[in-house]
């Protein structure tokens, strides 16, 4: 059994390399491939084996980017710790037990969640999901990743964003949206200024909570507690520090944050406004202006009465918003005016896609007609010109699609875009397992499917007990039969992936954790006590 690809992130084609990059994540490793050879560039962390065959171990530059928070070991020159009188044996299985509780295994890195780029092609931003880590590459040469920063957020992220202006838009499961500089360099020269500031309120909050009393002048078994008490919470009180970097909140939700989308459009007196738009598990999606007037909401899309999983502004037509999540509809949204354009019922179409697959159950077991929840998982933009589609050039309107991948379905569904809206019905891809990530080349002609091959089609718990399943599957818009198909160009790199030594089968897969990272989105479903 090998780690499933969570996500993928084809890397914009620059003009010193002269190729395009895959960037691939399984488990907790990132892969970076040349797509049109299909080579191996790096990949990070570099794990070596272990001598007893059993563990792994990272180099000392890679530990230093996981950024886990480990207790220091207390220095011989402070004051020793306060121990307990217990018997050696108590002692020994009390320690014993502390430590497996605290102390993760060397070997866990946390999984990663998360994989953007930066809009001029030379860093990428990777979240890990344990550690809510935000860990940013450069693109060195096009060939090497090169670890800059790595920096621990107060709650785990669920969305990241890269602008233009090197500025890294962060959305928590807190509801919260930080702001957060791109380079290191930036970093440093503010996070000096906060830790003097955080110095000097540390150093007022010992003044201020130090108690007035002492062991000196309480007497009495009663007050001795009381002075304790008073002593424990100080010491607490000073210990709460947030985090060290730059991190300005600018957008608050009542509600978890499941994803966010960036755009910029022009106004009406001729200036550039940008936008920032969120959605959240209680089924809102917001409107608000960038920093620095991010507190200003614009507008409020109602409609959804489920949670709203994913959000998609058409490069062609930014002006409308396609979202979806555990509707058994996909919505389109006229965004600035807050007003709903259309709604495609989900239903049917996810019905005749597994019926033509040959499935007849659902992601749980059951018949298809008693399948309850839908949960889209993917809203992804194409645009196909018409050199790339090889039609003839009386035809002036590129082919435009929006496609669409739901939770435990294995077939991603087309849908035309047509005028202002959404043309039904979809046509439908299918592929041999549950689509977990989609990428879109540079050129929109062909895309990079990324498959479940842990877990039976259909099926979000029954493990797959064949092997051969490949994990990504590449695709061809087909002018002639005007769908996509499969396609031979990219026959070097899925080789290299879907290959014996492919990304994933280095890493111990535990099948718990896997559906963990792979499969989320149905639990954001709110259950009768939480309405």
């Amino acid at each position: 059994m090998r780690h499933p690809l969570q996500c993928i992130q084809l890397c914009h084609q620059r003009s010193d390399t002269g190729g395009s990059l895959l960037l691939a994540a399984a488990g907790p490793r990132i892969y970076l491939y040349n797509v049109d050879d299909g080579a191996l560039l790096c990949s990070w962390p570099e794990i070596s084996p272990s001598t007893d065959g059993k563990n792994a171990e990272f180099s000392p530059e890679a530990a230093l980017e996981q950024g886990a928070k480990r207790e220091a070991p207390e220095s011989e020159e402070g004051p020793p710790g306060k121990r307990r009188k217990v018997s050696s044996s108590a002692d020994a299985k009390v320690e014993d037990a502390d430590r497996k509780a605290k102390s993760p295994p060397a070997t866990e890195l946390p999984a990663v969640s998360i994989v953007s780029q930066s809009p001029d092609g030379k860093y990428v931003v990777v979240v890990t999901s344990e550690d809510k880590a935000i860990r940013v590459f450069e693109l060195l040469d096009g060939s090497t990743l090169n670890a800059l920063s790595t920096r621990c957020m107060p709650k785990r992220p669920s969305s990241v964003i890269v602008t233009s202006d090197s500025t890294i838009l962060c959305a928590d499961k807190f509801g919260d949206v930080y702001s957060l500089p791109l380079l290191e360099s930036e970093i440093k020269a503010v996070s000096n200024s906060e830790a003097e500031k955080e110095g000097d309120i540390s150093e007022s909050r010992e003044e201020v909570y130090v108690p007035a009393a002492t062991h000196l002048t309480v007497h009495t078994a009663r007050n001795r507690m009381a002075l304790e008490n008073q002593m424990r919470m100080a010491n607490k009180q000073v210990e709460k520090t947030g985090p060290s970097f730059a991190h300005d909140p600018i957008i608050g939700h009542v509600s978890m944050l499941t994803d966010m989308t960036f755009v910029t459009l022009e106004a009406e007196d001729g200036k550039r406004r940008n936008y920032i738009l969120t959605a959240d598990r209680d089924e809102h999606i917001r409107i608000s202006r960038a920093p620095p007037q991010a507190h200003i909401i614009e507008k409020f899309c109602f409609g959804h009465r489920e949670f709203v999983s994913k959000l998609c502004l058409p490069r062609w037509q930014p002006t409308r918003l396609v979202s979806g999540g555990g509707d058994d509809c996909l919505f389109v949204w006229d965004w600035l005016n807050g007003k709903l354009k259309q709604r495609i019922d989900l239903r049917p179409e996810v019905a005749t896609a597994l019926q033509s697959d040959g499935e007849s159950k659902n992601t749980k077991g059951e018949p298809l007609q008693q399948k309850s929840n839908i949960a889209v998982s993917g809203i992804w933009d194409v645009s196909i010109s018409n050199a790339t589609s090889g039609k003839s050039e009386e035809i002036e309107s590129p082919v435009r699609l929006i496609l669409v991948a739901c939770e435990g379905v294995p077939v991603l569904f087309s849908f035309s875009w047509i005028g202002e809206g959404i043309a039904e019905p979809p046509q439908f891809l299918n592929v041999e397992g549950n689509i977990l990530d989609v990428a879109v080349l540079p050129n929109d002609s062909s895309i990079f499917i990324t498959i479940d091959s842990s877990h039976k089609a259909s099926s979000l718990t029954e493990l797959r007990e064949d092997e051969t399943v490949p994990g990504l599957k590449a695709f061809g818009w087909s002018a002639q039969n005007n769908a996509w198909t499969k396609t031979s160009k990219f026959n070097n790199i899925l080789e290299t992936i879907n290959g014996s030594n492919g990304p994933g089968t280095e890493v111990s897969p535990n099948p718990k954790k896997i559906r963990e990272l792979i499969y989320g989105i149905e639990n954001l479903r709110k259950r009768g006590y939480e309405e």
